[in-house]
């Protein structure tokens, strides 16, 4: 039973970074929903094995974003480049909400980041609460008309060596290493901060990106 509830809200995890993604660029989410619960399930799955290893659980969120990276340059042919943006986009966002949510509870409940951390039940609760309003402000922001539309269109595996393509890289590396060691700060609200930063400077790179109408 343990086991099937750290399956069911790791899918969670993954559907709502795959909705903010997706609607973050404007890719239609119900021509794939086959794939995305196809790809979020697996990878809950070897999540959960992954934390039942001490060696692999450390590694447990590269191999997530690699298996995300993977999915969806097979599924839909884009770019490396491309698949990076839509990754990180999404990962970032859940992350930052979900810490957010996380810090609010803490800070009306006047309770620890560690007393939540012991306590299963709420983890869970905060959890879902996260994911759910990951998927929230997703919906407000597509219904506001708010996303980005420069993956292109005539997919290719070609790398095109530029200024923003080069700090595209560099930030991909930089967020990754920071979601491999997401305990990094034991502070809930300098994370929280630090991660809506990071969310707020991707957002702003995106969006210069498709002014100067880039694409990877």
């Amino acid at each position: 039973m343990e086991a099937f509830i750290y399956i069911l809200f790791s899918v969670l995890d993954g559907l709502a970074i795959f909705i903010f993604a997706f609607n973050s660029f404007r890719i239609r989410l119900i021509e794939y929903w086959k794939e995305i619960l196809f790809t979020v399930s697996v990878i809950s799955v070897g999540t959960y094995l992954f934390s039942e290893s001490a060696i692999l659980k450390n590694i447990s969120p590269l191999i997530t974003i690699i298996l995300f990276i993977v999915a969806l340059i097979f599924y839909f042919r884009i770019s490396l480049l491309s698949a990076l943006r839509v990754t990180i986009v999404g990962f970032v966002a859940q992350i930052a909400l979900t810490l957010v949510v996380t810090s609010i509870f803490c800070l009306v409940a006047n309770m620890s980041f560690n007393e939540v951390k012991e306590t299963t039940f709420m983890r869970y609760i905060l959890q879902f609460s996260g994911d759910f309003i990951t998927i929230l402000v997703s919906a407000l922001l597509k219904r506001k008309r708010i996303w980005v539309t420069n993956l292109p269109y005539s997919y290719t595996f070609k790398f095109k060596i530029s200024r923003t393509n080069l700090v595209l890289i560099f930030t991909s590396i930089i967020v990754t290493v920071f979601i491999s060691n997401i305990g990094i700060f034991n502070n809930i609200f300098i994370s929280a901060v630090l991660w809506l930063l990071i969310a707020i400077n991707i957002s702003l790179f995106e969006v210069r990106k498709e002014m100067r109408q880039e694409y990877d």
